[in-house]
C-alpha cells in the first residue's frame, strides 16, 4: 500500500512515516520481554523499512529518466552495501560491550535522525495536481491488473526470489558463522564483510554496464548469474 499512499499524499510523508515507525519499532524491540513480542515488532520493523524504501524509489522515479534511474539505483545499492559491511561489526561490539538491547536502541536513534533529515532536507517531488485520491478498492484492482501483466509479473517474481535468497543468507549467515564455525560475535562482521566487498564491486560494475547494455539486458544477465551460482 505504500506506493498508492505515496501517489496520494506525496513521497516525503511516506518516507518520513516509514522511518518514524521504524524508530518506534526498534525501541519496542529493545523493550520486548518475550520472543513473541520481539518477532511481532521485528515484523513491524520490516514493514516500515519497506514503506520508506518504496517512497524513496518513487521519489527517485520522479527525478530521473528510465536509464538514469537504473544508474542511480546502482549508486543507491552501492551506498546501501556499506550498512551490511559496518552493521555486523558495530552490532557485534554493542553485543559484547552492552547487550542485544543496545543494537535496537542504536537503530532507533539512527532512524530518528533519518526522519529529521527527510523532513528538513528532502524536497517533495510529486506536485499537488499530480496526486491521486487513495481508494482501497481501486488499489486492489490495480494489483490484479498488475498480476495479469505477464512481463511485469515475471519481473516481480524474479526480483522476489532474488531478494528471498539474499535475505535468507543475511538471516542464516550469523548462525552459520557463529554457531557452526565458532566465529566470535565481534569478529563475525569482518568475515561477513568479504561478501559485502564483492557485492560492492559488482554494484559498481553494474552502474556502468547498465548505461551501455540497458536495464533489461543487465536484469537478465543477473538472473542468469544467480541461476548458475545457485547450482
Amino acid at each position: 500500500l505504500s506506493f498508492p499512499l505515496a501517489d496520494s499524499y506525496g513521497r516525503k510523508p511516506v518516507i518520513a512515516l516509514g522511518t518514524l515507525i521504524f524508530a518506534c519499532a526498534a525501541a519496542a524491540c529493545a523493550l520486548s520481554q518475550t520472543i513473541d513480542q520481539l518477532i511481532t515488532m521485528r515484523f513491524l520493523h520490516g514493514l516500515s523499512a519497506a514503506a520508506a524504501s518504496v517512497g524513496r524509489n518513487a521519489l527517485m522515479r520522479d527525478s530521473y529518466s528510465k536509464e538514469d534511474f537504473s544508474r542511480m539505483m546502482s549508486f543507491v545499492m552501492l551506498i546501501t552495501t556499506i550498512a551490511p559491511l559496518l552493521a555486523p561489526i558495530i552490532g557485534g561490539w554493542l553485543l559484547v560491550l552492552w547487550s542485544w538491547h543496545a543494537i535496537f536502541w542504536a537503530l532507533a536513534g539512527a532512524a530518528l535522525v533519518t526522519t529529521v533529515l527527510v523532513t528538513t532536507q528532502i524536497r517533495e517531488t510529486l506536485k499537488p495536481e499530480q496526486r491521486q485520491r487513495f481508494h482501497l478498492r481501486t488499489t486492489l484492482g490495480n494489483f490484479v491488473t498488475l498480476f495479469r501483466h505477464k512481463r511485469a509479473f515475471s519481473y516481480m517474481l524474479s526480483s522476489g526470489f532474488s531478494f528471498a535468497g539474499l535475505f535468507t543468507f543475511l538471516n542464516a549467515g550469523p548462525f552459520v558463522y557463529i554457531e557452526l564455525n565458532h566465529v566470535s560475535p565481534q569478529n563475525f562482521g569482518y568475515y561477513f564483510g568479504l561478501n559485502v566487498v564483492f557485492l560492492f564491486v559488482l554494484t559498481l560494475i553494474n552502474s556502468r554496464a547498465v548505461r551501455r547494455f540497458g536495464p533489461v539486458a543487465m536484469f537478465r544477465m543477473g538472473l542468469l548469474i544467480q541461476f548458475c551460482m545457485g547450482i
